[in-house]
């Protein structure tokens, strides 16, 4: 008994083995999904936004805060380019004084206007320049640091007229007592108020000037800036010669200081040249890589620019490495449990780019070794297949490891610089159930033999397993929540399939999330179908309603998953949501005249013409002509016309959008009787006596409503001025005769 206890167990149908799934979303530490090893793990890293395991970015493409282009690691422009209100690239050729606009269908930089660099001695124009620098653009107007004349030149982009250049005021260059400042503009940038920051590279200070020139004020700097840039918040940041990082701030007493801004001077990891925001910085309007070269896109796909705006070789094109060209992967031990445990097969599942491959190894042991033993050259690491490319997202190989209780798994991960393969989950199954056992025992009579003919028909079985896998899954074709729907091509709109079992027309304007949801509630309404009862259900599915019915409240008005203790005393009964009507059959109409009962008004006329327009004297009836007979019965007249007509009030949304409008119709003429007549009401935020004052179908009574937007909203009707402030008074744009306002 104690022998056959260590036994593996005898597999039994479905003949299905076990498996350890490796994966990134398993647990809160991807790390840890993994089961990574990081002690004999080198190189290899899981992404934090996808969680697959890749291999780490190489250090060569690190961004830098102190890029020599001055792009703050990709937040910003270089000095020398800006873009213009309409998203237009310009750049200002610092050494031929040429200022170019990007045009994306020639794919080059087009010359806009020439700026004269002028040499010591020489008159002083507006268009001559001395060592420019940074540019910036804001409101229309170009605005070039000027570094050798101590200015800022300013032009309006059409036509580049010339405006007032900006200087520092006399009293800051000329302080009593100190020697002349020599104001050394070198880079600039504009934050959200129109507000402009110029770095002073030599003196140490970022100075502040409003959009029409005035000068706000300066803060000093430890280190020599050369580079500023403003993040989401308007916060300024200068990138100083060191690797440093600073912000500057006002407190309350009004004076500008600078604080070390945590974090920033860190070199951030690379990222794609196309990805979002990184830390506070908005994302950059344009790609920049680390040599400060521009990557723009044209018709023809994308080019790269120098900072001359000279499109590139395709030699000179090659980038850093983006990531390192190999690394190692190392399991933790995985237990299977059970002794002498032939282990099965590892699947990999991702992506693996064309140049890239995945080399597995494994170790298998009857005790846990240890991260020594694991290193050591003399460990029985068998190598096993190498995968190069992943057909339909999985690769899968044979473990080649003698048998034993834990299982360690390597992998060797190979890149070419540029991408690297991605793993999303890993899986190892376990004991090996071969189709040996379907073989005579002759197959399996030696150990050698039996290995041989396990891995011959390993090749049969995953043919047979990739079959089995789909039979299993065959019960999700049929379940609207899990069958597959591609609206777009229709090649494999299963639930559109499901949807004509049951003669539902799914609309495709729909979001996949509601055809399911429709689908799975409308199958149980077959029963009753082409009764006032079932429209009104198709109705609430339609609009949504029936989600505010669903679920069990308890006695404080909230949801429950879990009944309650038995210990508890029983809940108080709670009156259950009550479903809108939506559907009104004309029958329920009775307001005719009958004697005795009834009431005198438009629907209720003696012999009224209201309904099957019978006799009436001094109008149809003539003597000698006229006959009055008993049959129709006059009782029975509103019965025989109005039984087969009924109206649907649903709110006025659906009528605004065509393709919910188009959806309705097709259900009501699909799902009404053949013998009834609909009358299809949308149902707007009112409530008006005598055409829409039915509550609970047609009237809705409701706060005012605020946010009046011009040429959206109709004054009188669904729209109110609302007013501001207390006692009478009339303003433009804010006036309500008979509230707020009176006429004198």
């Amino acid at each position: 008994m104690n022998a056959r206890a260590h036994l593996p167990p005898v597999p039994e149908p479905p003949h299905d083995p076990r498996s350890w799934l490796l994966a990134g979303w398993v647990g809160r530490d991807p790390e840890k999904g993994f089961r990574l090893r990081r002690a004999l793990s080198e190189r290899v890293a899981v992404d934090a936004a996808s969680r697959s395991l890749a291999l780490e970015p190489s250090p060569d493409a690190e961004r830098r805060m102190t890029e020599a282009s001055g792009s703050f690691g990709a937040r910003r422009p270089p000095l020398n380019v800006a873009l213009g209100a309409d998203g237009a690239v310009y750049l200002l050729d610092t050494e031929s004084g040429e200022l170019k606009r990007f045009d994306p269908c020639e794919c080059r930089f087009v010359r806009v206007g020439c700026f004269a660099r002028i040499a010591d001695g020489l008159p002083l124009q507006s268009t001559h320049l001395r060592e420019p620098h940074g540019i910036a653009i804001c409101r229309g107007d170009l605005f070039i640091a000027d570094s050798g004349n101590a200015r800022i030149v300013r032009f309006a982009l059409n036509g580049l007229v010339a405006r007032s250049p900006l200087a520092l005021p006399r009293a800051v260059r000329l302080k009593p007592g100190a020697a002349p400042l020599r104001w050394y503009p070198f880079a600039l940038a504009f934050d959200g108020a129109g507000c402009l920051h110029v770095a002073d590279s030599r003196n140490r200070r970022v100075d502040r000037f409003d959009f029409g020139g005035r000068w706000l004020g300066a803060g000093e700097t430890p280190g020599q800036p050369w580079s500023v840039a403003l993040d989401c918040a308007d916060r300024v940041h200068a990138s100083l010669a060191p690797d440093d990082a600073l912000e500057l701030t006002q407190p309350a007493d009004g004076a500008w200081r600078w604080q070390w801004r945590a974090g920033l001077a860190e070199a951030p990891r690379a990222v794609p040249l196309d990805d979002g925001e990184i830390g506070d910085f908005p994302a950059a309007p344009i790609a920049i890589d680390a040599r400060g070269f521009l990557h723009l896109q044209c018709v023809e796909g994308e080019r790269i620019f120098d900072a001359r705006g000279a499109e590139l070789r395709p030699e000179a094109r090659a980038r850093h490495d983006l990531y390192r060209r190999g690394g190692t992967y190392c399991s933790e031990a995985l237990d299977s449990g059970i002794p002498g445990c032939q282990w099965h097969r590892v699947e990999l599942r991702g992506a693996i780019p064309a140049g890239c491959s995945v080399a597995v190894s494994t170790l298998a042991a009857e005790v846990e070794l240890d991260a020594a033993e694991l290193a050591d050259p003399s460990a029985r690491w068998q190598p096993g297949a190498s995968a190069s490319a992943v057909h339909g997202g999985r690769w899968d190989c044979l473990v080649p490891s003698p048998p034993g209780r834990y299982l360690w798994l390597r992998l060797e991960l190979r890149g070419n610089g540029t991408q690297t393969p991605a793993l999303a989950a890993i899986v190892v199954e376990f004991p090996r159930i071969s189709l040996r056992r379907y073989l005579p025992a002759v197959y399996g009579a030696d150990p050698a033999g039996a290995e041989f003919t396990d891995r011959f028909t390993a090749i049969f079985d995953r043919g047979l397993r990739s079959i089995e896998e789909q039979l299993d899954r065959l019960p999700a074709l049929f379940d609207p929540l899990s069958a597959p729907a591609d609206s777009a091509s229709g090649a494999r709109d299963i639930l559109g399939w499901i949807a004509g079992w049951i003669g539902v027309a799914l609309s495709r304007d729909w979001p996949e999330a509601r055809r399911r949801r429709f689908l799975k509630q409308v199958g149980a309404l077959r029963d009753v179908r082409g009764t006032a009862r079932g429209l009104h259900r198709q109705l609430l599915l339609f609009l949504g309603f029936d989600r505010a019915l669903e679920g069990c409240l308890d006695e404080r008005g909230r949801r429950r998953c879990l009944p309650l203790p038995r210990n508890c005393g029983p809940a108080p009964r709670l009156a259950p949501p009550e479903a809108p009507p939506l559907v009104l059959e004309h029958f329920r109409l009775r307001r005719w005249l009958y004697a005795g009962r009834g009431r005198l008004g438009e629907d209720s006329v003696l012999w009224g013409e209201r309904i099957v327009n019978r006799s009436q004297l001094s109008g149809n009836a003539q003597a000698g002509v006229s006959q009055l007979k008993s049959t129709p019965d006059p009782l029975r007249d509103p019965f025989h016309v109005f039984a087969h007509k009924f109206s649907v009030f649903v709110p006025a949304r659906v009528g605004a959008s065509p393709a919910e409008r188009r959806s309705l119709e097709r259900l009501l003429a699909a799902e009404a009787p053949a013998h009834a007549q609909y009358e299809l009401r949308y149902v707007e935020p009112r409530f008006r006596v005598g055409v829409q004052a039915m509550l609970g179908l047609d009237s809705v009574v409701a706060r005012t409503p605020h946010g009046v937007k011009l040429e959206r909203s109709q004054l009188g009707r669904g729209s109110v001025l609302p007013p501001r402030g207390k006692g009478p008074r009339l303003a433009v744009g804010d006036a309500r005769v008979g509230t707020t306002t009176v006429l004198t």
